[in-house]
C-alpha cells in the first residue's frame, strides 16, 4: 500500500485481531541495480502496536507473557509497549488467571508446550494468543535475556530471585519483543512487582459487576464509573486513573496524600483554572518516549514533545506554591527537560514535514555544513525564481510559465496560442494538449546544480535528523518520568472538578473496620436522573456490631443500586476521590468482593448456578475481617431448598468463621433469612421501602432497618406488562402456596387463564357492577348520591349471588 495510506489499513487490520508484517525497501532505489532490496523490519501485533491511530489513548494496550511451572504457581509479565511499563506478578494459578481477565490484554504470550486444560482457560479470556517456542521460558534463558536487557547483576534487584515464573514470563517477552521488532527497543522501564499488599485488589467479577472501567455491553462509556469520573485534559491522565480506579490504595496515609491534594484543587479555582490550560496542550509523553525507543518517532513527534516539555515549568511554579504535600512533590519529581526542549528547537523548523527523507525540517544556523550546501545553490535559485517576469518582458509572452515536476524536472510552458513567440533557443521537453514545455541551456545547468545539492541536502538534513532523534532518546527514562506525574497530577485535577460538578464530599479513613455512609447515592446513576431526584441511603457497617446486612424488598426497589454504590464510594474513596455522600468514614479495605447477577460459561461447561458457586467460594477462600463482600442473591440457582440453606449456611460461615468476619451486604429474596438475626448478634435486618396504593405498589428507594417479607413479584411482573390473565392466576397460586393448600391438580382444572394473544371465544365479559365502577367518577359525586350508589350497588350484587352469578 502507499506509504501515506499505511495507518489506515494498518488500523483495520490490527483492529480484527491480526498480526502485520512491515516490508519496506532497505536500500536508495538511485544506487540499486536492478530489483530495490526489501525486508520485513517490523512485525505489528495486537499487543506491540505502534500505530496511533489503533491504539487507545483513554487505556492501556497490553500484552501479557504467561508461564506456569507445572507445581501450583504461574507468572505473568505484562508490558504496555507504546509506553514502556512493564509490571510482573507469581502466585496461584487462579490468582494469576483472575488477574490476567482483570488486565485484559489483547495479546497473551505462551508456551507452545501449554497443556490442555490451561489454553482452554486462557482461550476464554478474550485475548488474541500467541505460542512461542517452550525453550525462551527456561529459566536460565530468561534469567540471562533480563540481565542483558537491564544490565543487572541479579534478579534480585527486580525482587525476581525467588520468582521464577514472574522472571520466566518477563524473559520470554523480551525475547518476543526482540523477534517482533527486529531489535532491542530502548524504552522499557524496569518491572515493577506487583505487590498485593500495596493494593486493593478488585478481581474481574467486580471490575465488571461494578463498571468500575467500562459500561454493560451497549451503554456509553460516560456510564461507567471511570467515564463519569474522567475530565483529565491528557492521555495520560486518562489511563491513570484507569489504573487508579482498578487498584485502590490500603496505605491509609498516601490514600489521605491523594485527598488533601483533591481537597486543595477542589477549593482554588486559579489554580484548577491554570492547569486546565496547561494540561490541554501537553502531548502523551509517555507514548513519544515509547517511539523513541523503538525509533518511530517523526520530526512532528518531537516538535509535539518540544512544545509539551516547553510546558513543564510552567505546571511546575503552579504546585511548588503553598498547594499540598503530594502535588509538591510530585512538581519536584517533573525533571529539568529544558536543554532537551531547547535542542529540538534549535534544530527543527515550527512546522516540520511528516517524513525525514524530503528535507525542509532543518532550521537555518543548525548546520554549517547543510548551510553552506544551500548557500552553494542559492544563486541559481534565485535565478529560476526571477526566470518566469524575465522571459515574459523578453518574449512578450503573458502566460509563459517556469514550474517543475518530480519526472521532468523544471520546464517553461506555453500556450498554444503564444507557440509562434518562442525563441529559437528554447528546446522542445514535452507536449500537453492546450500547450507545449520547453528548457533552455541556462535552465538545464540550474536545474543540475540545484538537483544535485538538494539530493545531498536531504541526505544531510535525514542524518541530522536522526542524530537528532537519538540524543533525545538519551532522556527517555525522564521523559516517561514527565508523562507518569503529569499522568497523576492531571488525575488528581480531574477528580476534583468531578467533586465541584457532582458535590462531592471528602471521606474520612480510618484503620478501623467502621464503613458509614451518610446519604450515600450512586455516582453514575445520580447523573443519569434528573437532578435531585436520586434518594440518597445511609450506611453502617461495623464487625463489632452490625457486620451482615440482610438486605430485602421487592425486585426493582434499588436493591442491587444501593449495593453497589457502598462499593463504588470505598473503592472511590481509596482511590484517593471525593465521593458521593453527605458524609462518609471509610474503615479501609483489603479487598471488595461481588457476587452479582446470573452468568454462564457453557464453553467450559460451567452452568449458571456453577459460576455462582464458584465466585462464592472464592470469596470465602480469600475474604479478611478487613474485606468488603457484596451478595446480589446466592443460591437461585437452584431449588428453593438448596438454595436458601446454602444462603443461610453461607451467613452463618461469614458471622462465625473468625478468618472471615467480612463486612457484607446480602441481598436475597429469600425471607426466611430474616430470622437469622434472631440467632446471630451481629447480622442485621434492612428493607428497601415501597408504598402499596390499591393493587399497585410506589417504590420509595429509602432503605430503612428490618426485614421485608413479601416481594412483589406478581407487581413488578405487571409493570413488566404480563397479560393481566397470567397474574390473576399467578396470584390465585400464590394464595393457595402461602396457606398451604396448593394441589397441583385441582388447581389445574380450575385454572382460566387465556392467552390475550389468542382468540377468546369464551372469555367472561365484565359483569354489570364492574362496568357501572368503571363508568363512576367519585370524584364528582356528593355524600349523598355516593351512598345511594353503593346502595345500588349492592342490590345487584345481592341479585346476582340470587341468579347464580359470579360477580
Amino acid at each position: 500500500v502507499p506509504y501515506h495510506s499505511a495507518e489506515k489499513y494498518l488500523t483495520q487490520l490490527l483492529r480484527a485481531g491480526l498480526k502485520v508484517a512491515i516490508c519496506e525497501q532497505t536500500e536508495d532505489p538511485k544506487k540499486a541495480k536492478g530489483l530495490v532490496r526489501r525486508e520485513v523490519t517490523e512485525i505489528i501485533t495486537p499487543g506491540t502496536i505502534t500505530v496511533d491511530s489503533a491504539l487507545p489513548t483513554d487505556r492501556e494496550n497490553l500484552i501479557v507473557s504467561f508461564h506456569s511451572n507445572g507445581s501450583g504457581t504461574a507468572g505473568i509479565t505484562a508490558l504496555e509497549f507504546s509506553t514502556g511499563r512493564v509490571t510482573t506478578f507469581e502466585g496461584s494459578p487462579e490468582v494469576v488467571f483472575d488477574m490476567i481477565e482483570s488486565l485484559a490484554p489483547q495479546e497473551l504470550l505462551l508456551s507452545d508446550a501449554t497443556n490442555e486444560a490451561t489454553m482452554k482457560r486462557l482461550e476464554q479470556l478474550g485475548a488474541e494468543l500467541s505460542k512461542i517456542e517452550d525453550w525462551r521460558f527456561d529459566h536460565d534463558y530468561s534469567e540471562g535475556k533480563i540481565k542483558e536487557y537491564y544490565k543487572i547483576h541479579s534478579l534480585e534487584a527486580f525482587e525476581l530471585g525467588e520468582r521464577p515464573s514472574a522472571a520466566a514470563a518477563l524473559g520470554s517477552l523480551l525475547s518476543y519483543i526482540e523477534e517482533m521488532k527486529f531489535a532491542s527497543p530502548l524504552h522499557l522501564s524496569p518491572p515493577r512487582y506487583a505487590e498485593q499488599a500495596e493494593y486493593v485488589y478488585l478481581d474481574a467479577a467486580t471490575l465488571r459487576n461494578l463498571e468500575i472501567l467500562r459500561p454493560a455491553i451497549g451503554e456509553q462509556k460516560r456510564h461507567s464509573l471511570a467515564g463519569l469520573l474522567d475530565h483529565c485534559q491528557t492521555a495520560m491522565g486518562h489511563r491513570c486513573l484507569g489504573r487508579w480506579l482498578a487498584a485502590p490504595l490500603r496505605e491509609i496515609d498516601s490514600i489521605e496524600r491523594r485527598l488533601q491534594s483533591v481537597g486543595r484543587l477542589v477549593v482554588d479555582d486559579e489554580l484548577r483554572d491554570a492547569l486546565f490550560k496547561t494540561l490541554g496542550n501537553i502531548a502523551d509523553l509517555e507514548r513519544l518516549a515509547g517511539k523513541l525507543g523503538y525509533r518511530k518517532a517523526t520530526p512532528r513527534d518531537l516538535i509535539q514533545l518540544k512544545l509539551s516539555l516547553q510546558r513543564l515549568p510552567e505546571i511546575k511554579s503552579f504546585l511548588l506554591n503553598n498547594t499540598s504535600e503530594l502535588l509538591e512533590s510530585s512538581a519536584a519529581e517533573i525533571p529539568d527537560l529544558s536543554a532537551t526542549a531547547a535542542r529540538i528547537e534549535a534544530a527543527l523548523v515550527d512546522e516540520p514535514p511528516l517524513l525525514a527523507t524530503g528535507g525542509g525540517l532543518i532550521r537555518a544556523g543548525y548546520s554549517d555544513k547543510l548551510d553552506a550546501l544551500k548557500a552553494s545553490i542559492q544563486g541559481a535559485v534565485d535565478f529560476i525564481s526571477g526566470l518566469q517576469e524575465k522571459l515574459r518582458r523578453e518574449t512578450g509572452i503573458p502566460s509563459l510559465k517556469v514550474g517543475y515536476n518530480q519526472v521532468h524536472g523544471y520546464y517553461i510552458e506555453v500556450t498554444r496560442p503564444h507557440l509562434a513567440n518562442v525563441p529559437a533557443s528554447f528546446v522542445r521537453k514535452q507536449t500537453l494538449v492546450n500547450a507545449e514545455r520547453f528548457i533552455t541551456d541556462e535552465l538545464k545547468v540550474k536545474e543540475e546544480l540545484i538537483l544535485a545539492a538538494e539530493d545531498k541536502i536531504n541526505a544531510l538534513e535525514e542524518t541530522l535528523f536522526y542524530e537528532l532523534r537519538d540524543q533525545v532518546a538519551g532522556e527517555i527514562e525522564a521523559i516517561n518520568r514527565a508523562g507518569r506525574v503529569i499522568g497523576e497530577i492531571d488525575t488528581l485535577f480531574s477528580f476534583a472538578v468531578a467533586a465541584r460538578r457532582y458535590g462531592y464530599t471528602r471521606p474520612r479513613m480510618s484503620t478501623g473496620a467502621t464503613l458509614e455512609i451518610i446519604e450515600g447515592r450512586h455516582p453514575v446513576i445520580e447523573q443519569l436522573l434528573p437532578r435531585g431526584e436520586f434518594v440518597g441511603n445511609d450506611t453502617l457497617l461495623d464487625t463489632a456490631s452490625e457486620q451482615i446486612q440482610l438486605l430485602t424488598g421487592p425486585n426493582m426497589a434499588g436493591k442491587s443500586t444501593y449495593l453497589r454504590q457502598v462499593g463504588l464510594i470505598v473503592i472511590m474513596a481509596q482511590a484517593g476521590s471525593f465521593v458521593p455522600a453527605e458524609r462518609a468514614e471509610i474503615g479501609v479495605v483489603d479487598r471488595v468482593f461481588t457476587r452479582v447477577g446470573a452468568s454462564d460459561r457453557l464453553a467450559m461447561g460451567e452452568s449458571t448456578f456453577l459460576v455462582e458457586m464458584n465466585e462464592t467460594s472464592r470469596i470465602l477462600n480469600n475474604a479478611t475481617p478487613q474485606s468488603l463482600i457484596l451478595l446480589d442473591e446466592v443460591g437461585r440457582g437452584t431449588s428453593t431448598y438448596d438454595g436458601l440453606a446454602i444462603a443461610w449456611a453461607l451467613c452463618e460461615a461469614l458471622h462465625n468463621e473468625p478468618q472471615l468476619k467480612s463486612r457484607t451486604i446480602f441481598a436475597t429474596h429469600f425471607h426466611e433469612l430474616t430470622e437469622l438475626p434472631n440467632l446471630q448478634p451481629r447480622i442485621k435486618n434492612y428493607q428497601v421501602q415501597v408504598k402499596r396504593h390499591r393493587d399497585k405498589i410506589i417504590f420509595l428507594r429509602k432503605v430503612k432497618p428490618g426485614g421485608c417479607d413479601d416481594s412483589f413479584g406478581i407487581e413488578v411482573a405487571k409493570l413488566a406488562g404480563i397479560p393481566q390473565g397470567l397474574t390473576k392466576r399467578a396470584a390465585e397460586i400464590l394464595k393457595e402456596l402461602e396457606t398451604g393448600s396448593f394441589d397441583p391438580i385441582k388447581s389445574r382444572t380450575r385454572s382460566h387463564y387465556v392467552n390475550p394473544n389468542q382468540l377468546a371465544l369464551f372469555e367472561q365479559k365484565p359483569s354489570e357492577v364492574e362496568e357501572r365502577l368503571r363508568q363512576l367518577r367519585v370524584e364528582e359525586l356528593t355524600p349523598l348520591e355516593a351512598l345511594n350508589e353503593l346502595s345500588e350497588l349492592q342490590k345487584l350484587v345481592l341479585q346476582s349471588r340470587e341468579d347464580g352469578g359470579s360477580e
